[in-house]
């Protein structure tokens, strides 16, 4: 929250009108006008522009990092690992029939991937390992 308190004005201001450096209603307007703010419904407005007011945005973050950790510990469990490794197995065994696939329509002097090549294959295959 530092950071942006230094690098946003409007922060600055919010912290100087909710902090106790001016008692009176009268002198916490007056700072506003300084800062360019001719009223408090356009710092307002400004304040919403810029994200919310500063408590709002720490209760954001701190809802933001429970959610996170949440996703972390889900994405850590058991179940997730196994279904992510499962999902790869089958990518990698995909691959693998892919690659075989091709290189064997190589072999065979076959080219495309409809059907009627994928039955051709399938009879040449048949042919020329003596099954019938």
């Amino acid at each position: 929250m530092r950071d942006l308190i230094k690098k946003q004005k409007i922060y600055q201001v919010e912290v100087m009108l909710e902090g106790d450096v001016f008692p009176t209603e009268k002198e916490k307007m007056d700072y506003l006008e300084e800062q360019g703010f001719p009223d408090r419904k356009s710092y307002e407005k400004a304040l919403q522009e810029a994200g919310g007011p500063l408590d709002e945005r720490a209760q954001g973050a701190a809802n933001g990092e429970k959610e996170k950790e949440k996703q972390i510990k889900n994405l850590l469990s058991r179940k997730t690992i196994r279904q992510a490794s499962m999902a790869l197995l089958h990518l990698e065994q995909g691959k693998k029939d892919a690659y075989l696939d091709e290189e064997v329509k190589r072999r065979l002097g076959i080219e495309g991937g409809d059907s009627k090549n994928n039955i051709s294959l399938k009879d040449r295959l048949g042919r020329n390992s003596g099954k019938s």
